[in-house]
């Protein structure tokens, strides 16, 4: 299985999108953040802290994939 390659910019999207959910729920009808009036989806609350860190390691095993990561300065020892 090949894993796919993912560019800084798309792993910055992909943070961004999950703090802006964090913030306003993920619409579902039993989100634990917040359930949105109006229509929602009965499809599961991906706010759950278990669903954000599997997916903040999914990101975070992306960027250590990338074979032109440089760590940040204050990351080296």
């Amino acid at each position: 299985m090949k894993i796919p390659e993912y560019t800084l910019t798309d792993l910055k999207a992909s943070l961004t999108s999950m703090v802006a959910q964090l913030s306003i729920g993920c619409g579902d009808g039993g989100c634990i953040i917040k359930v949105l009036p109006g229509q929602h989806t009965n499809g599961g609350c991906i706010c759950r802290p278990r669903t954000i860190a599997r997916r903040l390691k999914h990101i975070a095993e992306a960027i250590e994939r990338r074979t032109d990561w440089e760590p940040a300065a204050t990351d080296k020892e």
